[in-house]
């Protein structure tokens, strides 16, 4: 099974920045930032450690989980998603 996680951002670069060491590579094949209109540097950081980043079409966390959903499905292979609080 093939894991992609999904990662929704606005002005996130200092959250992005505490994430990036905690994620496991070896249980993630592939980082999918969906990126919300952001005017801070997440936009480069997230493309600087090789993370996909798709721009969000229509702002809000449902869309953002609709518009990773289609990346993800789009660009090679079924997802699923998961929450954690």
């Amino acid at each position: 099974m093939r894991v992609t996680l999904m990662m929704p951002t606005l002005n996130e670069a200092d959250g992005v920045r505490r994430v990036i060491p905690r994620i496991r590579k070896e249980r993630v094949d592939r980082i999918l930032v969906v990126e919300g209109g952001s005017t801070d540097e997440t936009v480069a950081l997230v493309r600087e450690v090789g993370y996909d980043v798709v721009r969000q079409k229509t702002r809000g966390i449902a869309a953002a989980t609709v518009d990773a959903l289609s990346a993800a499905c789009t660009r090679g292979g079924r997802s699923s998603t998961a929450a954690r609080s």
